[in-house]
C-alpha cells in the first residue's frame, strides 16, 4: 500500500540496561514524509512492552524486520528478562496482521536460555529475518551464551507455526555475530 515502516526500541532512560524498554513500529505514507510532515506524523504501535532489559551492547542489532512474499510484515527480536528470580534471554518471531488502522502483532517464542546475570551474554542477539518463496521465516542469530557462542539458524516449514533450530557453526571461537540471512526460492 506504499507505506513506509520503521521498527525501533524506546528506552525509558538515557542508557541501555534500563527497565521497561518498548519495541515499537511506526508507519507513514512516503508522500507525507517527502513533503516534510511534522514531528509526530508517523502512526506508531507498541509491539512489546513487557519489562525488558536491553543489554549494554548498543552496537549490536536486537531487531530484524522483513516482508514475506505473501505480504506479511514479519519481525524477529531479542528479549532480555532480568528480574529477581531468574535471568534469561529469548528470541521472538511474529508478524503484523489486522488492518493498517488496527494492527495486531503476533509473537512466537523461537528459543530461550537461562543464563547468568551477565548482560553481555544472550541467545537470540543480532537476528536476521528472511522469507523463503513459501513465506516461511528463516532467522539467523547469535547464541552468545558463555562458552557456547555460535551461529544458529531457525527455520519454519509452516509459516511460523513451528520452528526448528539448527547450529551452523560452533567452533571454539566466538562466532555468529552480525548474522545475515538471504534466501533464493526455498533455499
Amino acid at each position: 500500500s506504499d507505506s513506509m515502516y520503521v521498527s525501533y526500541a524506546q528506552l525509558p532512560a538515557a542508557v541501555g540496561g534500563a527497565i521497561g524498554n518498548d519495541l515499537k513500529v511506526a508507519a507513514i505514507d512516503p508522500d507525507d514524509l517527502a513533503t516534510g510532515g511534522a514531528v509526530g506524523s508517523f502512526v506508531t504501535w507498541v509491539v512489546d512492552n513487557r519489562t525488558n532489559v536491553f543489554p549494554n551492547i548498543a552496537a549490536k542489532p536486537l531487531l530484524s524486520a522483513a516482508k514475506s512474499p505473501s505480504g506479511l510484515y514479519g519481525f524477529a527480536y531479542y528479549f532480555f528478562d532480568n528480574n529477581a528470580s531468574h535471568t534469561n534471554s529469548k528470541l521472538y518471531y511474529g508478524f503484523r496482521g489486522g488492518t493498517t488502522a488496527s494492527p495486531v502483532f503476533s509473537e512466537k517464542l523461537v528459543t530461550s536460555f537461562q543464563q547468568s546475570a551477565s548482560l553481555t551474554a544472550g541467545v537470540g542477539l543480532m537476528p536476521s529475518l528472511a522469507y523463503d518463496s513459501g513465506s516461511n521465516p528463516i532467522i539467523a542469530f547469535h547464541n552468545g551464551a558463555v562458552a557456547e557462542a555460535h551461529l544458529v539458524v531457525a527455520r519454519s516449514p509452516d509459516g511460523g507455526a513451528s520452528v526448528s533450530v539448527h547450529v551452523v557453526d560452533d567452533t571454539s571461537a566466538n562466532v555468529g555475530q552480525y548474522a545475515s540471512a538471504a534466501v533464493t526460492g526455498s533455499t
